[in-house]
């Protein structure tokens, strides 16, 4: 209907000679004002339907770090982190403080293996390279999950093994996970917050941490009436919502750098 020929049009000039210029004016509108409307209404609808998506551009994001303190402090990605560090600092206080009880109760009479436990918390340091190079190759993500994984591990041990030798491997698991625990969380939180709230992050973390440890008491007045099994078991259970809180944070990381990158600031 609307693919006239040129000699279709010079039929129709020629056909109407007293009111042509109107009559084609008229024809022509006819013809094209859908076309043009159906383009003008179809690009309306594309921008309506932007803006009812709710789904902002990764531009549009705002960084933690570019936001009001109280905002990053009360933002999901540190409260998932503060609650992940809390959940293993407890953890691992746990193991510290009831490493002479625990191998007494699985005959280490005479503290030698409680020596050596001892004697490896301080070279946790030497896990620095490790956790360095988890960092560097993988990402701070991977590192998190880290510290879930050996720290689950080790609860395994202590659950499944009363072999004293076997606790050797506890004792070296330790270490390591809170190094990894530290040191990571410690490296990562200049990245996620701006350089003012760094410290009350920092103080916020051991705060919420130091009221937490105080829940091994009533774990500590369980072990006298049914031994060590279910506090460890509980701090066992507790390694499934730590992986899901490090998994939150790492999504954080990748929506933080994806946004960055639209933002054309650079991503170390």
């Amino acid at each position: 209907a609307y693919m006239d020929s040129p000699q279709e049009i010079a039929e129709t000039i020629k056909s109407y000679r007293g009111d042509a210029s109107g009559s084609l004016r008229a024809s022509a509108e006819f013809k094209v004002a859908p076309v043009y409307g159906s383009v003008e209404m179809g690009a309306s609808k594309d921008k309506i339907s932007g803006e009812q998506d709710g789904s902002p551009s990764e531009a549009d994001y705002v960084l933690i770090a570019d936001r009001s303190p109280m905002d990053q402090l009360l933002s999901w990605p540190f409260i998932m982190l503060t609650l992940f560090f809390s959940i293993n600092m407890v953890s691992t206080n746990w193991s510290l403080a009831t490493a002479a009880d625990f191998l007494a109760s699985l005959g280490d009479t005479n503290g030698k293996y409680l020596s050596l436990f001892t004697i490896m918390q301080p070279a946790s340091i030497f896990a620095l390279p490790l956790v360095d190079a988890t960092v560097h190759r993988l990402g701070f993500g991977a590192a998190f999950q880290c510290v879930n994984g050996i720290a689950f591990g080790y609860i395994l041990i202590k659950l499944l093994s009363d072999n004293l030798n076997v606790q050797i491997i506890h004792f070296v698991a330790v270490a390591v996970v809170r190094c990894y625990l530290y040191a990571v969380t410690f490296s990562f939180l200049p990245r996620l917050l701006s350089a003012n709230v760094v410290g009350k992050g920092t103080g916020f973390l051991y705060m919420v941490g130091g009221v937490a440890s105080f829940l091994n008491i009533p774990l500590n007045n369980m072990v006298l009436t049914k031994g060590f099994f279910p506090p460890n078991l509980l701090y066992l259970i507790l390694t499934i919502p730590t992986t899901f809180m490090a998994g939150f944070v790492q999504l954080t990381i990748a929506k933080e750098n994806k946004a960055k990158k639209e933002k054309g600031l650079i991503v170390h």
